[in-house]
């Protein structure tokens, strides 16, 4: 099992967004500080959202830009983005980007990419993007998954498609992970019929293309729905299910012991009235990762067992860094071999 580190680059204190309860503002120095301890505490991986508008004041740093400035920061910890919108590229401008950064950190690059979820319509629009229906955005984001791998692996590159085209497109040099960065996609939600993403197709091009498939929070038993769906999409795709990496996305709230961590739900709680009540709290105790380090191994030892290797966590405690100081000392080496 590997372990990620989602980078708080937009605040959510005050029912803003509940990736970061208690983060009030977008402080660069906070965020190099948690960089940096993600590094020495050995997380595997560290990943940065992709989105214009979010959160407190609707403030976030602009993804690749982020990525770019950690990777510069670090010598060790793979980069992530979760998840890259094909909405607001060019897929062609993507491939060239991310073989960039793949170069200039020899080969530290995980490529998570989406189509665009419903929910990003606002923000995309907003920045002058069009953003089509379902079945157009899924026909583009298949095209733009051609065309990306394309350049990372051949010549210079030509495409016809109905949404996009290319044409002698050089990209050199090319990635320094062979053959190519891992290509992760994946679906949103709890339910396969999702009300902000076509889940069901989606999979049906991460069979296809990804590396790895990733989902938001959801319960061991909700992420069996999803991978019985992936297995399903893999066999109709004449491909081995056991060769893409599963992993999740969720939030994590660690203390020493159970008493801290109800003091550190009651924090939240204050901060965060309208999404973080008792239902909510019931809800969130499902679907995230909630405890003391015996819990927190207990509860990563189901997702294990469902084939789970890799976890993206967002630290509720943010912008401290006691919860992940915890985690890394507790409970990620019981879960190094």
């Amino acid at each position: 099992m590997k372990f990620g580190f989602c980078l708080p680059i937009f605040a959510g204190k005050g029912d803003e967004h509940s990736r970061t309860p208690l983060v009030e503002r977008v402080d660069v120095n906070q965020l190099k500080s948690s960089i940096l301890a993600a590094e020495n505490l050995d997380f595997e991986t560290l990943w940065v959202a992709d989105h214009l508008i979010m959160g407190k004041d609707h403030a976030i740093l602009e993804g690749w830009t982020t990525m770019c400035w950690a990777a510069g920061l670090t010598e060790r910890i793979r980069i992530g983005s979760i998840h890259l919108s094909n909405q607001l590229r060019a897929p062609s401008m993507s491939a060239k980007i991310a073989s960039t950064l793949d170069v200039l950190t020899n080969g530290r690059l995980e490529f998570f990419f989406e189509m665009g979820h419903r929910g990003t319509k606002p923000e995309s629009e907003a920045y002058g993007f069009d953003f089509a229906e379902d079945p157009e955005r899924l026909a583009q984001f298949e095209e733009a998954v051609d065309i990306i791998r394309m350049m990372w692996t051949a010549g210079p590159s030509t495409y016809e498609g109905k949404h996009y085209s290319i044409r002698e497109a050089v990209n050199h040099p090319l990635p320094t992970q062979q053959p190519h960065p891992p290509l992760w996609i994946g679906t949103l939600g709890t339910d396969l019929s999702s009300p902000i993403a076509p889940n069901e197709q989606v999979l049906e091009i991460a069979a296809k293309y990804a590396d790895g498939w990733n989902n938001t929070p959801a319960s061991p038993e909700q992420c069996e729905v999803m991978l019985d769906a992936l297995r399903r999409a893999c066999d109709r795709n004449d491909r081995d299910y056991g060769s893409i990496r599963k992993s999740i996305e969720t939030q994590i709230l660690i203390a020493p012991n159970r008493g801290e961590v109800e003091r550190i739900k009651d924090e939240i709680s204050e901060a965060n009235p309208k999404s973080y009540t008792d239902a909510a709290w019931k809800r969130a105790e499902e679907e995230f990762l909630i405890g003391d380090p015996d819990t927190i191994a207990a509860r990563i030892s189901e997702y294990k067992a469902i084939d789970i290797d890799h976890m993206q966590l967002w630290f509720m405690d943010m912008p401290s860094e006691s919860g992940m100081r915890t985690f890394a000392e507790f409970v990620a080496p019981r879960f190094s071999t």
